[in-house]
């Protein structure tokens, strides 16, 4: 009988034998964090690779077609870091987001929660010219921001602590602490 995702006791057993891949030919990152990576995203405009840390920053690096790589930015947080083409948002412990314009260096914090923010994404709103920043806190929150104001657009309570987010289309997922998922349409948050 299949398993639930189509693999039967076979290949359940062959998966209980996983093989090491070969890294001899992967290529270093230069100055890579020095504590563990929380989140890594590719620019979906240019060739730039932002790294985030538990060493309290976020990297970007620039990728060249050989896999090379060139360090172009960093910024820092005041706590542990937990994720467009010309700018990279990190959401942090120290219960904030900030945000790094590529292009001039300047930082600046964008967002605000009760407790540490976990997951930052950028979505585009039905009815917004702009993108919105979308971040999940510990505080049991995700918050829309829009970037030219100070303050959140819209607040949405959830039932547990919000560990990671997605977007496709116009759908937000989100999943929490105790095993929640909640799909959130975005015409109609």
């Amino acid at each position: 009988m299949a398993g639930l995702f189509g693999a039967g006791p076979a290949a359940a057993a062959g998966a209980a034998n996983n093989t090491q891949g070969d890294i001899s030919h992967d290529i270093a990152l230069v100055s890579p964090p020095e504590d563990s990576i929380s989140d890594i995203c590719f620019s979906p405009q240019s060739d730039h690779l932002a790294v985030a840390s538990w060493d309290k920053k976020v990297r970007i690096y620039e990728i060249n077609s050989q896999g090379g790589s060139e360090g172009k930015a960093l910024f820092e947080h005041e706590a542990p870091v937990l994720s467009d083409g010309t700018k990279v948002v990190g959401g942090g412990a120290d219960k904030a987001a900030r945000m790094l314009d590529i292009s001039s260096g300047k930082t600046e914090q964008v967002a605000a929660h009760d407790q540490p923010v976990r997951v930052v994404r950028f979505i585009e709103a039905p009815g917004s010219a702009q993108p919105l920043l979308v971040t999940g806190s510990w505080d049991k929150t995700i918050k829309y921001w829009d970037l030219r104001t100070p303050n959140p657009v819209a607040t949405l309570p959830c039932q547990e602590r919000v560990y990671a987010l997605d977007v496709k289309d116009k759908l937000l997922v989100i999943g929490t602490a105790d095993r929640y998922i909640n799909v959130v349409n975005l015409n109609d948050p």
